[in-house]
C-alpha cells in the first residue's frame, strides 16, 4: 500500500468510495434520513473533490485501487478519514492518520482536532490512548 497526495483525477473514485462507505458502514449507526443529508452524499462529487483539493489530502492505494482517503487543514482539523467499505480493519485508516499527523508536524502544529462519526469513535479513542496514555 502506498499513501500519496490526492489529485484531481482521483475525484470520482474517492467520491464513490466515500458514498459507498457511508451507506454501508455508517448505516449501522445512522438513520437513512441522516445518511441522505450527509455532506458529500447529496452534494455533487465536484464539491467534495474541490474541498479535497483545497486541503492536505491523501489517498491510500493498493494495486491501482484507492482504498482510503483523508485530509487535514493547515490549522490541524481532520475533516475526513475513510477507509474503503471493503477494506475495513486492515490498518488503512491508521496509515492515513499517521500521514496526516506527519503533515501536521511539518506545518508546525502542536494539536490536531476532529469531529468523529459514531462509527469511527472507537478508532479515534484507541489512537488517543496509544498516543496520550499516561502510565
Amino acid at each position: 500500500m502506498i499513501i500519496r497526495f490526492y489529485k484531481p483525477s482521483d475525484q470520482n473514485e474517492v467520491c464513490k468510495l466515500h458514498e459507498d462507505t457511508v451507506r454501508n458502514i455508517n448505516d449501522k449507526d445512522y438513520s437513512k434520513e441522516q445518511i441522505e443529508t450527509w455532506p458529500g452524499i447529496l452534494d455533487n462529487y465536484s464539491k467534495l473533490g474541490d474541498s479535497l483539493m483545497n486541503s492536505n489530502s491523501y489517498v491510500a492505494v493498493i494495486a491501482d485501487k484507492i482504498v482510503g482517503f483523508g485530509d487535514i487543514s493547515n490549522a490541524g482539523h481532520i475533516s475526513r478519514l475513510y477507509p474503503h467499505k471493503d477494506f475495513q480493519g486492515l490498518g488503512i485508516g491508521s496509515k492515513i492518520l499517521s500521514k496526516l499527523e506527519e503533515k501536521a508536524k511539518s506545518l508546525g502544529l502542536k494539536e490536531i482536532n476532529l469531529e468523529s462519526t459514531i462509527s469511527a469513535k472507537s478508532f479515534y479513542q484507541k489512537k488517543k490512548q496509544k498516543y496520550y496514555r499516561k502510565d
